[in-house]
């Protein structure tokens, strides 16, 4: 067991068990990369298959009250940046995803 979350259960069970626990066990904001991680899965996967999953993390994570505007605006700069820059990255990680489907609809349609 990792953090709470069995090793040998279903993708979906896995990343809803690691959500459950990183809102009860943690403080910081909620990530799909931290999910992943926590769950022991593959981002990439998480995005491709389980779209539901990862639009219940980013719902969780807007209602934290860690996004409340007295959060918001104690943030430092240092930890803004952590986010933009872990934005980016699931930003990548989205548009590396959609020229893989762009490419393997195009090679199955010639």
């Amino acid at each position: 067991m990792k953090n709470g979350v069995s090793q040998t259960a279903s993708v979906r069970s896995r990343v809803e068990s690691a959500i459950a626990y990183l809102v009860q066990e943690t403080t910081g904001p909620l990530s799909v990369a931290k999910v992943c991680s926590v769950a022991g899965v593959n981002r990439g996967n998480l995005y491709v298959c389980h779209p539901d999953l990862v639009h219940a993390i980013l719902a969780k994570r807007a209602r934290s009250p860690l996004r409340s505007p007295e959060r918001v605006a104690s943030a430092t700069k240092t930890e803004l940046r952590q986010q933009l820059r872990q934005l980016s990255l699931e930003n990548k990680a989205l548009l590396y995803l959609l020229l893989e489907k762009r490419l393997s609809l195009d090679n199955h349609s010639t």
